[in-house]
């Protein structure tokens, strides 16, 4: 019996491992083979119901999620967070590795939701997530997370009131601990403020990044990348606000430390070469925005996949370059590129996206007077 065990315990931690591999560099295609390969092989091994295929479950959801194949990834992540949910309640374990794995479905089961456009079905998975936060004694700053992804669901359904009293509990509760944890009040005013930036609530974001920044300032290590990735957050508002020459300041740092550490978030430094495109695009310099464009997507395709969100920036960002040089097919080209990208990651109706299809639309009623700022998610 040994025998015949041994193999596929092997084969599926293998199987697993290489599909980690493939997730991290983005190879979305290929993590979610490995992952069906992975939880079929653990099936030899273990019983429907142990925790071991629930976590294959969840990982094969998330590879799911990442390649954009909503109803089956909504399918294994459901499933995954119920039984979860259930072993807690089971043994009696909400604050252990049962209670983790529920919050960590339901929060990745929220997002499929999102991404398929299924936004009731978002916001009653994180309002039970949060009652369950709130009924098995967890930690508070895991219901901040919850608050602040139902704020972002508010605001995107223009549900003002709902995302107001939300972002008031997010506020409040990190209050509490705000002089014995600036470091965690730095983390929810840069996330906060990141949904603010999404939705264009520039004078909200502003407020809160600014406090991040300041916080980030005394509290964190230059090459840390929460204080890089505010930062750059900032400096999107700074560009909006036309102070170009203060924003390529944090920018030009912000790629500085993040070249200076063993563990860059290629992210961080994407984001911070297509912030500078987008000044150089205020200033009128459509060349040099698609050479931070070819910056960012020289990283790109070296640390992601095609199929990545932040690839699909870069070509967003030349389109509009482009459309200033009056290249108008390669604008479109580039355009289309991001939107069949940002489509499939994120869903039609993110931000992102939607603001690729009112630059697509504008080119085709030859009068582009698109808005070249890109929105980040937090």
């Amino acid at each position: 019996m040994l025998a015949l065990i041994w193999p596929s315990s092997t084969s599926a931690q293998s199987f697993r491992e290489q599909a980690r591999e493939a997730a991290s560099r983005g190879d979305n295609q290929q993590a979610v083979a490995l992952f069906e390969k992975a939880l079929t092989s653990a099936m030899l091994i273990f019983k429907e119901g142990d925790i071991e295929l629930t976590i294959r479950r969840a990982e094969l959801g998330e590879a799911y999620r990442a390649e954009g194949r909503w109803d089956d990834a909504i399918a294994q992540l459901k499933y995954a967070w119920e039984r979860s949910k259930y072993d807690a309640t089971l043994t009696k374990r909400w604050n252990g590795h049962e209670g983790d794995m529920a919050m960590s479905c339901a929060e990745k089961l929220a997002r499929c939701y999102q991404g398929a456009g299924q936004y009731e079905n978002t916001i009653k998975t994180l309002q039970v997530a949060l009652d369950d936060n709130v009924k098995h004694g967890r930690r508070l700053e895991e219901g901040t997370h919850f608050l602040a992804m139902l704020t972002d669901m508010f605001l995107l359904l223009n549900r003002e009131d709902e995302a107001t009293e939300a972002a008031k509990e997010v506020m409040e509760i990190t209050e509490l601990t705000a002089e014995e944890n600036p470091v965690h009040t730095a983390r929810v005013c840069s996330v906060m403020g990141g949904i603010y930036l999404n939705h264009q609530r520039i004078d909200q974001a502003r407020i809160l990044l600014q406090r991040s920044v300041r916080l980030a300032a005394q509290h964190l290590p230059p090459a840390d990348k929460d204080r890089l990735r505010v930062q750059q957050q900032l400096a999107s508002i700074l560009i909006q606000d036309g102070k170009l020459d203060e924003a390529e300041l944090l920018l030009n740092d912000t790629i500085t430390q993040s070249k200076n550490s063993d563990s860059a978030d290629m992210k961080i430094l994407v984001a911070a070469h297509l912030a500078l495109g987008n000044a150089a695009l205020k200033k009128g310099n459509p060349e040099d925005v698609l050479q931070h464009t070819e910056d960012a997507r020289v990283l790109c395709e070296k640390h992601f996949s095609k199929e990545h969100s932040e690839y699909a920036r870069c070509f967003l960002l030349s389109g509009l370059a482009r459309v200033d040089l009056r290249q108008r097919d390669a604008a479109r080209k580039d355009l289309e590129i991001a939107y069949g990208v940002l489509v499939k990651a994120l869903g039609q109706d993110h931000p992102d996206s939607t603001t690729v299809k009112r630059a697509l639309d504008e080119l085709s009623s030859n009068t582009v007077t698109a808005d070249p700022t890109l929105k980040k998610t937090p």
